[in-house]
């Protein structure tokens, strides 16, 4: 049972005998009944649809799929299905096994005739007994809204793609203007003109304006799409892909180039390598033939139907057509479909709820899907969310005999620090280091960022290169040993990977390249050979711009994964490296609490621990006056020294905070030696009382220090970057450097000026120089990863 869906699962066997005969056998679960007798089934079968003989079609069709022993099965399903309930049949076809006549997946299933929705006991008796008549009051099953019909294949194998990711994307392809001559395997085709483009057009215009009035987004290609277009629209990730266009010898007809209307092929495999790469569920393609029947070989065999094909080579979900349709049945159907969609309806359920826009046709839409695949799909407002806070992390110099505590000031957003002021194509790779206890998912979250910034760069004559793909290697699962070669990656990323060559061939678009987190137990990473072998994989044949060396402890003790970072990075000659902020309520760096009885050192030495983290500042001070009646003030500490890092973050967590006598706390520690930028902070505090006076400014990006002071105090306004919209002020940059990056930030980096863009890595280095401009957007990028101070 799967929410107002009941399900029944109707199996085609071939036996022995060939695949000119079937045993339709219901499964549920272990329980199969002994096999019926095999039914004749044929290509004459197919060929007989919109003939007279239709009733001899119908007949042929139900002894196949409801054989004596199916039949009480189909019957017990349908008087048990509740009020307002749908039957969905999944018709597992089986895989063809060389040369064949035709699919079995062709057969229109749908003509079955069934007893009516009002048919009583004696009519359920007479059909169970009988099949040779229809039964009377009859339904077909692809028009009965109790029924819903998958055609379900096993999957070769070749892709992974999951239909939980959340996307609220339609990437809508629009094909129908594209005409003339086009090469095909078997020769060249020609395809007319639209007599009418307006109208031709009419099903991706419909489906665009159905979902801007729900909470999903159509992302409509430059009409006629090319297939060049249609990839980068794929790039960032879509819930749904839709196609309206002609379908030519397995694959659709697209523009040769972009703004063309000259007619090219877009073969399916290669649609179907950017599905599964690109992870998109559902392919909805309304193209004329789409799910058959396909054209004949010389052979007298037949290839699988496109929408077939794709499916058994990895695409989730594949709604296509059988037969001709006209462009105004296409657009009803589009339309109902993706509003049923957007109205939370599973895949079936809308098809179903769809199909009348083919009324009056011998055309219908079908569905195949993956055996076993949910029939809904995530389709929402953000991708994958991530959790608040997984990838925030803290730099730390490298050097330290004891590892010293992280300094909310240099608090950084992984995403992007590994994204941005990164080496472009032909540069080394660089290498990074991060001390991560609770060993979380990298790779996710940073791919998602590389699409968003894809996305946001897409559009205008711009260079825009395809975003960075991100792997994670777990180097003890493959038992210690790094990839020697393209083949060993292969099998331990599985499906998802993608070969990046370091040479680029030239008809490959331009990119970004592979980054690559080396996921390690820090236990075993400062032994001999380990950083060895990590300096030898850009030797290999890998575009790779970027390697994280992700280190983790099964018992998540931080302090063993920051000793083993600060060897590795050194080992790798870094300055630096990152230590993952840890969960909110965690155990922080070390451990720390406000119990009753603390006081003079033992609480100033908690009192440090959580000035790491404003989050956990805030839950100590919060404690801290629960007990106590009171925050705590400098007199607390008598005849000790607090650092004066310290003191800046007790101060600016009471400027942000709301608890009771904060105002005098405050003070008190104000008296203390505030830092500039702190007790600038304080001041625009203080006069946010007077919306004039208080105001956060321009000017008040020019300094780093001074923008994350007001971040830390969050007196910064929700649409900040409007203060700064083309990136001149060092400000803007160190809160990119700090911030969970967003929708905004992307498109704020694609609106400056190719200077910056580029200095940020967005647009490739045409090595001409303004020696003036270099020197003012050094600011910016020492703005972004500014010196750490000294250890000493």
């Amino acid at each position: 049972m799967v929410g107002h869906v009941d399900e029944l699962i109707i199996q085609l066997e071939e036996p022995s005998s060939g695949p000119r005969r079937i045993t339709a056998v219901v499964v549920d679960g272990d329980d199969r009944p002994p096999p019926d007798a095999p039914a004749r089934v044929g290509a004459a079968l197919r060929d007989l649809w919109g003939s007279d003989d239709n009733e001899l079609l119908r007949t042929r069709l139900a002894k196949a799929l409801f054989p004596p022993s199916t039949r009480p099965r189909f019957r017990a399903a349908v008087e048990a299905m509740g009020r307002d309930r749908r039957l969905r049949i999944r018709l597992r076809l089986p895989t063809p096994t060389g040369a064949q006549p035709f699919s079995l997946a062709e057969l229109p299933w749908e003509a079955v005739r069934v007893p009516g929705p009002d048919a009583g006991p004696g009519v359920w008796d007479g059909w169970v007994r009988d099949l040779e008549r229809s039964p009377i009051p009859f339904a077909e099953l692809g028009r009965d809204e109790r029924f819903t019909l998958v055609r379900e294949v096993q999957p070769a194998g070749r892709g992974t793609t999951s239909t939980s990711r959340a996307y609220g994307r339609v990437v809508i392809a629009d094909a129908t203007e594209v005409h003339g001559r086009v090469r095909t395997p078997s020769g060249t085709r020609t395809v007319k003109r639209p007599g009418d483009r307006e109208a031709a057009a009419t099903d991706s215009g419909l489906v665009s304006s159905v979902l801007d009035r729900s909470h999903l987004k159509a992302d409509a290609v430059p009409s006629p799409a090319s297939a060049d277009t249609i990839r980068r629209w794929l790039v960032a990730g879509a819930g749904a892909f839709y196609f309206g266009g002609h379908h030519v010898e397995g694959g659709l007809v697209v523009a040769d180039r972009p703004g063309s209307t000259e007619a090219a092929l877009l073969d399916g495999g290669t649609l179907t390598q950017w599905l599964l790469e690109f992870q998109v569920p559902l392919a909805v393609l309304l193209a004329c033939d789409s799910a058959g029947p396909a054209a004949q070989s010389d052979g007298g065999t037949r290839p699988l139907p496109l929408a077939e094909r794709m499916a058994r080579d990895g695409v989730p979900h594949v709604v296509a057509v059988q037969g001709t349709v006209s462009h105004q049945q296409a657009a009803d159907f589009a339309g109902s479909f993706f509003a049923s969609l957007a109205a939370e309806k599973d895949i079936d359920v809308a098809l179903g709820a769809s199909s009348h826009a083919f009324a009056g046709s011998t055309a219908r839409p079908v569905l195949y899907s993956g055996r076993g695949r949910r029939m809904s799909i995530a389709l929402d407002e953000t991708p994958r969310p991530t959790p608040p806070g997984s990838t925030d992390a803290h730099r730390v110099a490298q050097g330290s005999e004891e590892p010293v505590l992280p300094d909310e000031r240099f608090r950084v957003s992984l995403e992007t620090r590994w994204t941005l002021f990164t080496p472009d194509e032909g540069q080394p790779c660089v290498y990074d280091v991060l001390a991560d206890p609770s060993c979380g998912d990298l790779a996710g979250p940073v791919n998602e960022w590389e699409k968003m910034l894809h996305r946001a760069g897409r559009g205008g004559d711009r260079p825009l290169r395809e975003p960075r793909r991100w792997y994670t290697f777990d180097h003890d699962a493959q038992g210690g040993r790094l990839p020697n070669g393209h083949d060993e990656l292969a099998r331990a990323l599985g499906e998802s990977y993608r070969p990046r060559p370091r040479e680029r061939h030239p008809d490959e678009p331009p990119h970004r390249g592979i980054g690559l987190v080396v996921r390690k137990e820090a236990a075993g990473a400062t032994g001999p050979g380990f950083v060895r072998d990590l300096l030898q994989l850009p030797m290999l044949d890998w575009d790779l711009r970027m390697i994280v060396v992700q280190l983790h402890d099964p018992r998540k003790r931080i302090d063993t994964v920051r000793r083993a970072a600060d060897i590795v990075a050194r080992e790798l000659k870094r300055r630096e490296y990152v230590v993952k902020a840890h969960a909110p309520g965690g155990e922080g760096a070390g451990g720390h609490d406000v119990r009753g009885g603390r006081a003079g050192a033992a609480l100033l030495d908690s009192l440090c621990l959580a000035a790491t983290d404003d989050a956990e500042l805030d839950r100590w001070l919060s404690a801290a006056a629960a007990r106590e009646g009171r925050l705590p003030v400098p007199g607390d500490f008598r005849g000790l020294k607090v650092p004066s890092t310290v003191i800046d973050a007790v101060a600016l967590a009471m400027i942000r905070g709301d608890a009771p006598g904060r105002k005098a706390a405050l003070a008190a520690w104000a008296n203390e030696g505030l830092s500039k930028p702190v007790r600038w902070a304080m001041d625009i505090a203080a006069a946010a009382t007077d919306a004039e006076e208080g105001r956060v400014t321009a000017d008040d990006l020019s300094d780093a220090d001074r923008a994350i002071a007001l971040d830390r105090a969050r007196l910064l306004p929700a649409r900040f970057r409007q203060l700064d919209p083309e990136g001149l002020r060092p400000g803007s940059w160190a809160l990119l450097a700090r911030r969970q990056p967003t929708e905004e930030d992307a498109e704020w980096l694609w609106g400056m000026v190719p200077a910056r863009r580029r200095l940020a890595g967005l647009e490739p280095d045409t090595g001409d120089y303004d020696y003036q401009l270099e020197e003012d957007l050094r600011e910016c990028r020492t703005a972004f990863r500014p010196e750490l101070p000294h250890l000493t």
